[in-house]
């Protein structure tokens, strides 16, 4: 039973497709849905705002535990599963009375629906389905994360001109169930771990929780990226906050935004072919050179152009992070083990969203964003420590040891 190529780039376009629309749905849309709760529920800015910070935390507890599920699940039924409970979500908020009756959906079935529709099971397919072009194939399912910011919003905006917001809840629910039988026909599995040309079963893991984190592959990934993306949602959800001080206004905001979004997807798809084709470790180093130099640029910015030219070039590498970690993951940890790696450090490279918060109660301390970003660079060195361990860890994996 071998599977053609074309075959499996039908799978990695569906899986794709998949997270294009349930992330496009929940994540950047969520800041149309928000004012629409704020005047049907009579709530504060700061309630809504939890209903986006638990789904987050939901998403980095679930994440570990999807990880192993993909290890005793096919991802067909793993990706059906997070339809289903998205599009039951997303039926249910529609008739919610309250915000917590929102934000509890938000905190659990939501965020397993992104978790489980999302790069960190989507991976999992290009990992077990190419040996070569598994670069390129990590792209192109996770540029469904920058995708989903241009695509779904603009349509729901639009609805939401003409329609109630419950009934738009709705038609998003029906769109979300019309992924069932997509997946259903197009996704399949049969990886191969000898030759392009070899399919063979499914690999079970070989290494337990402790195995992966006594591993200096995975400690020297998290400390390479963990500050950069502090420093991006820092930087990059402060944006409006930050332009307002220096005398713009929001159009200015929107455009760094939709440029930064555009500009990312190809640098998705660069690193992941390039991944294929570029030692890893270097290519990281240049990747986080970069990403540190435009933290270091927007810091010191105090005008709109400096920020104009600066965001897209860190959009683009930052973009260009998640394919490359996850191609470091497969290298260093095998196709057998990827996917309880990629869980487990799932969880701690989310707490990079902690970096938003931080910087605006570090600009309230300190009186402006330039000062807030410049205190904030001090979580740089840490990346030096990240690619130290890579280094010294030479990207092998460690000893096989039994499952949990």
């Amino acid at each position: 039973n071998r599977m053609s190529t074309l075959r499996r780039w039908v799978v990695i376009v569906a899986a794709l497709a998949t997270t294009t629309v349930i992330w496009g749905i929940v994540l950047p849309a969520f800041n149309l849905w928000a004012p629409q709760w704020i005047t049907a529920f009579g709530s504060g800015h700061g309630e809504v705002m939890t209903a986006n910070t638990l789904n987050q935390i939901g998403m980095g507890v679930l994440a570990p535990i999807a990880g192993y599920a993909v290890g005793r699940f096919r991802v067909r039924t793993l990706m059906l599963l997070g339809v289903l409970l998205t599009a039951l979500a997303l039926f249910l908020i529609s008739v919610a009375s309250a915000m917590w009756q929102v934000t509890l959906i938000h905190a659990l079935l939501l965020a397993a629906g992104i978790v489980l529709c999302g790069p960190l099971i989507t991976q999992v397919l290009a990992v077990r389905l190419f040996q070569e072009n598994r670069g390129l194939a990590i792209g192109v399912v996770t540029a469904g994360a920058p995708m989903c910011s241009f695509t779904l919003p603009p349509l729901i905006g639009l609805l939401l001109v003409r329609y109630d917001w419950r009934t738009v809840e709705i038609q998003m629910g029906v769109l979300v169930l019309l992924l069932v039988p997509l997946i259903v026909l197009a996704v399949r599995e049969m990886p191969i771990a000898k030759s392009a040309n070899d399919d063979v079963a499914m690999l079970q893991p070989t290494m337990n929780a402790g195995g992966i984190l006594r591993n200096r592959v995975f400690w020297g990934l998290l400390f390479a990226v963990l500050p950069l993306n502090f420093l991006f949602n820092a930087i990059y959800f402060n944006l409006g906050f930050s332009l307002a001080d220096m005398g713009n206004g929001a159009a200015y905001t929107a455009t760094i935004i939709t440029v930064t979004g555009l500009i990312s997807l190809p640098g998705v798809l660069v690193f992941g072919a390039l991944s294929d084709r570029v030692a890893h470790l270097p290519l990281l180093i240049g990747t986080v050179a970069v990403v540190a130099l435009t933290c270091i640029v927007a810091a010191r910015a105090d005008n709109y152009m400096v920020l104009l030219l600066d965001l897209p070039v860190m959009g683009f590498a930052i973009g260009g992070l998640m394919p490359l970690v996850a191609a470091m993951l497969a290298k260093g940890f095998g196709t057998d083990n990827f996917a309880r790696a990629n869980g487990l450090i799932t969880p701690f490279v989310t707490l990079g969203t902690l970096g938003s918060a931080g910087a605006g109660f570090a600009r309230d301390y300190l009186g402006s964003y330039p000062a807030a970003y410049t205190m904030m660079l001090a979580a740089l060195p840490l990346c030096l420590l990240g690619l130290w361990l890579l280094r010294k860890g030479g990207g092998t994996r460690m000893p096989a040891v039994a499952p949990a």
